[in-house]
């Protein structure tokens, strides 16, 4: 098996530093691999691109955006996905089940299971996991920003944040059907969660062609405890201060600056256009999953 490894050597907290050794020690002798540090942003998809349909398998090894990076270029080709989580969230790695361990997560690569996958587009561009708008996608741009990664960082930021932002009034289509809503967050979700646990769809499937469109109200002060517990218990659902609906064509227009795609934020003004690709990417996940 022919396999590239597209390491980031920046992303997430730096334990990507291990990662030579332990494919030296860890990896299958049978597989021949090469390893390929990006040197700016978006070489990972030039990297990808160059070597999908000739390669078995392109592992991303960092976070969602390097995941987000490389799975973009091999949609609908048969070189399947593989991800060595090294990121702050690891929001898709989680998802799949591939294990934080970097050295659980080159065992995936050893004896894997072959999953397909949707993606989405928003205006033409593709994620893989969630994309919102509000103040998750402020967050986002605020940790882009910010010196420090890690989980820490994003709770000091939600913390810093969370009386600034002022939620938004959002026009919505959903599959032809329109309505007006106010929000503190919106959010379409094609897998589970953002990363680091936090479970914003707990019942999001990755591979059933719909997506869940989820609109969340700012919890007060006495609400703010049950809802974060919510969020990592994966029972977000349940709380009176979200609602959802299943659809596979969206359109938001008005009243945002930028929207975030699997973490990554994205300054823009026009309306976003969502729509859903069934089963189009190819993915390395465990033996045991679902």
């Amino acid at each position: 098996m022919k396999v590239i490894f597209i390491l980031n050597p920046i992303s997430g907290t730096g334990r990507q530093s291990s990662i030579k050794f332990l494919l030296k020690t860890k990896i299958n002798k049978s597989i021949d691999y090469q390893i390929i540090e990006t040197e700016y942003a978006g070489h990972g998809a030039k990297i990808a691109s160059e070597n999908r349909d000739i390669t078995d398998v392109i592992i991303a090894i960092g976070g969602d955006g390097t995941v987000l990076e490389v799975g973009s270029a091999l949609i609908g080709s048969d070189t399947r996905l593989g991800i060595i989580p090294a990121g702050s969230g690891n929001g898709l790695a989680r998802h799949l089940n591939i294990p934080t361990s970097l050295g659980k997560a080159i065992k995936v690569i050893n004896n894997p299971k072959i999953k397909t996958i949707d993606t989405v587009t928003v205006n033409g561009t593709p994620f893989l996991s969630t994309m919102g708008i509000g103040f998750d996608a402020h967050i986002a741009k605020c940790f882009a920003e910010y010196g420090t990664r890690g989980f820490w960082s994003y709770i000091k930021l939600i913390f810093r944040e969370y009386f600034k932002y002022i939620p938004k009034t959002f026009n919505i289509e959903i599959d032809g059907a329109s309505f007006q809503k106010k929000a503190w967050i919106v959010c379409i979700a094609n897998s589970s969660q953002y990363g680091n646990g936090a479970i914003i769809s707990p019942e999001s499937s990755i591979d059933d062609g719909i997506l869940d469109f989820c609109t969340i109200q700012r919890p007060n002060l006495l609400q703010a405890p049950f809802f974060i517990a919510r969020f990592f218990t994966g029972s977000l659902h349940k709380s009176s201060l979200i609602d959802s609906e299943l659809g596979k064509s969206f359109l938001i227009k008005n009243n945002f600056e930028l929207f975030h795609k699997d973490g990554e934020p994205i300054i823009s003004n026009k309306e976003l256009n969502i729509q859903i690709n069934p089963l189009s990417l190819k993915v390395l996940v465990p033996n045991n999953y679902g």
